[in-house]
């Protein structure tokens, strides 16, 4: 690094040669080199256009933001911003697609067709997830009247009002782990008319998915709808990301349906997590007011009717906000408070359910103990894993952590470096206190009685913010009525998610625990002794005895390939260092195989676990077998089967293969003669079996080599 740092304060800009040596040479630690480079320029030690261009050039996330600063830097000439700009185009993140919308509408004028042009070829490729095709601009003047909030399994009701609106669209993103596995259902879709009757919705105006095909009556991969374990006649199955216009018809009152993930994503279990979303086109849409906003402020109207449209109000997003609007200004009668309180805390949108702190007190919550005391408990790492992605904290519809969850608040991954583990608790307990920069939220109310909550992204002629979905939204500065910042974090109180005492104490242990640690391996065991079958046992298909298909030669274990089944561990193992060495004999053929990790259950085939895919030109695949909890790449993922990176780094047929498997915590990486071949992250933590299969072709083991991983 110090070499690095005298190279870039020894040459001056426009140097291709040293700039590229500098890139290149801070592969892997682009962070840390940019933030010396940094200094160097504050110190006068490099000069500003040479920092430019390495900012371009390495592009970490860490640069987005001295990138955008530039970006939006007048006394910069054209070709020194544009030179940002399409640095920050290059950078994967939320963070670069957020720097890049706001340079499209509030830029320089002379850049904002490159940063339009940007933004939206991005959002076709590496933005994609940040900038999903349903967003505020596809659907005109309709707005989002109502949210599931990110889900991952069950079904949920929705009940909306479309007493006004003459199209819908129902939407479908993913919640955040990819869409691989996003199979979406919508149940038993209706219209109730004002004169009573029900209009089933039995089709639509278009429809788009990102697999498969809308269909009535089926999901979409053509089988039947399915939300867990119950089975439904009538809906509409569909994928993430995805949307389907519909017509409101003549008479109709209110939208109602279920919803949730379809068995067929879900039980794959490779992270089916989604977000269901209805948005409303009014017949008027630039003066249809929520009639419920109205019967609400009325004085005169009964007080049941008040009651019931702020229990309305306070379950949809932007009914939430405007009960709090009114809150705030004092025109909330303590009685309607009240009424709203117990909805309000359960709107999907956390932002509403955070805000509303500040005026609604929670109902039924028991206080918790002390800091200290929660800290005292036995905490479980990999329980707090699960509390963070579950729909009880719901901390990754926010947050991300190595790699899991929406990245709209700070991510996760590396708070252990910045705090304790008694400033995270006081952090989740109370996230008001240091609100981090960035994030401060905003209520605006719009001219036309809109009302938004959000991040400020960028002010001027237009308002831009960022709410806590992630949708993006540019308001003309004419068009804003009211904007106030909030005293409140966007997330939640720790008592306001429902988490217990053990919940949070677990959660601390988790978000504690370095998820970047080198292991520290142990003595290493040779599973395979060469000579016996000491410790293993086997399972087959049909009555097949093991030396029937497994036999012990010259240090070599030997399988026949039929019938199906495999050999195990009879020890169960949790995190470590596999190695192994197989190959397919020439004469008989290539074939298939593999080798299970953390195999749990019942002997069966397959049982539980995940798969190292030996398929001869294919080893290094993953296979996720019976809804084993993993997140794998979405881009190579197809149902449970993710593909390896590049071709085949096998040897010939009848050489000598080396395996090497680490399973470490959440975490699974396969090398095939030493190349990376794939990962996976957020695996399901448990003890479990290692299994060698036995699937339809003969294959040779030798050299099984265990090195536990002690910390």
């Amino acid at each position: 690094m110090e070499a690095l740092l005298f190279l870039a304060c020894n040459h001056g800009a426009g140097d291709s040669v040293s700039l590229e040596s500098l890139g290149i040479g801070a592969r892997g630690y682009e962070s840390e080199f940019l933030a010396l480079m940094a200094e160097a320029v504050e110190f006068g030690e490099i000069k500003e256009a040479a920092y430019r261009d390495l900012l371009w050039r390495l592009h970490p996330v860490e640069a987005v933001e001295p990138m955008l600063a530039r970006a939006m830097d007048p006394s910069l000439d054209r070709q020194a911003r544009k030179q940002m700009v399409d640095g920050i185009a290059f950078c994967e993140a939320r963070a670069a697609a957020d720097a890049m919308f706001v340079l499209w509408h509030a830029g320089p004028a002379d850049t904002r067709e490159d940063a339009r042009w940007w933004f939206q070829n991005r959002s076709e490729n590496f933005w994609r997830e940040f900038s999903p095709e349903v967003s505020a601009g596809d659907f005109g003047a309709a707005t989002r009247r109502w949210t599931s909030g990110v889900i991952a399994q069950g079904l949920h009701s929705l009940d909306l009002d479309v007493s006004a609106g003459q199209r819908l669209w129902l939407v479908v993103t993913d919640g955040g782990d990819g869409y691989g596995c996003d199979w979406a259902d919508w149940l038993d879709p209706s219209f109730l008319l004002e004169d009573g009757g029900v209009v089933p919705v039995r089709g639509w105006d278009s429809a788009d998915q990102g697999w498969g095909m809308t269909r009535l009556d089926k999901n979409a991969g053509g089988g039947a709808l399915r939300v867990g374990d119950e089975v439904f006649e009538r809906g509409i199955g569909t994928h993430a990301n995805g949307r389907i216009l519909v017509a409101v018809p003549s008479g109709a009152r209110r939208f109602q349906a279920r919803v949730g993930p379809d068995h067929g994503g879900t039980q794959q279990g490779c992270g089916s997590t989604i977000e269901f979303q209805v948005w409303v086109e009014d017949a008027d849409a630039e003066v249809a007011i929520d009639p419920r906003r109205l019967t609400l402020m009325d004085a005169s109207a009964a007080w049941a009717e008040r009651e019931q449209a702020a229990r309305g109000l306070a379950s949809d997003p932007e009914g939430g906000l405007f009960l709090l609007t009114k809150a705030e200004q004092g025109e909330l009668p303590e009685r309607l408070i009240a009424a709203a309180t117990e909805a309000i805390y359960s709107n999907s949108d956390l932002g509403v359910r955070a805000l509303a702190t500040a005026h609604f007190p929670r109902p039924g919550m028991e206080a918790l103990p002390t800091a200290a005391e929660i800290l005292a408990l036995d905490a479980s790492a990999e329980r707090g894993r699960e509390v963070f992605r579950s729909e009880v904290a719901r901390c990754s519809a926010c947050h991300t952590h190595t790699g899991l969850g929406l990245d709209i608040g700070p991510d996760l991954t590396a708070i252990r470096s910045k705090y304790g583990r008694a400033e995270i608790l006081d952090a989740i307990l109370n996230p008001s206190a240091a609100i981090a920069f960035g994030y401060d939220t905003y209520l605006v109310q719009t001219t036309d009685d809109e009302y938004i909550s959000g991040f400020l992204l960028a002010e001027g002629e237009d308002l831009i913010l960022k709410d806590t979905q992630g949708e993006r939204y540019v308001i003309p500065a004419e068009e804003v009525a009211r904007k106030k910042k909030q005293e409140l974090s966007v997330m939640p109180e720790g008592l306001a998610m429902g988490m217990g005492a053990q919940d949070l104490a677990d959660l601390v242990a988790f978000l504690s625990r370095d998820p970047g640690r080198e292991p520290l391996f142990g003595d290493a065991v040779h599973l395979f002794n060469g000579q016996d079958f000491t410790g293993w046992t086997f399972h087959l298909n049909g009555r097949a005895g093991r030396d029937d298909v497994w036999s012990v030669a010259d240090g070599v274990l030997r399988c026949k390939g039929r019938p199906a089944g495999y050999l195990r561990t009879e020890a169960d193992h949790l995190n470590y260092e596999l190695t192994l060495e197989w190959r397919f004999d020439p004469n008989k053929g290539a074939g298939n195989s593999g080798v299970l990790c953390r195999m749990t259950g019942r002997d069966k085939v397959w049982p539980r676990s995940m798969e190292a895919q030996l398929q001869s030109g294919s080893a290094g695949d993953i296979w996720n077998i019976d809804r084993y909890p993993m997140v794998t790449e979405p881009k190579r993922t197809n149902g449970r089967h993710t593909r390896g990176l590049l071709g085949s780094s096998e040897k010939p047929l009848g050489q000598w293969n080396r395996y090497t498997l680490l399973v470490d915590r959440g975490y699974l990486r396969l090398e095939v003669n030493g190349a990376l071949k794939n990962e996976a992250f957020w695996c399901e933590e448990v003890p479990g079996k290692i299994c060698l299969q036995s699937e339809g072709a003969y294959i040779e083991f030798r050299n099984i080599v265990l090195r536990p991983i002690l910390n």
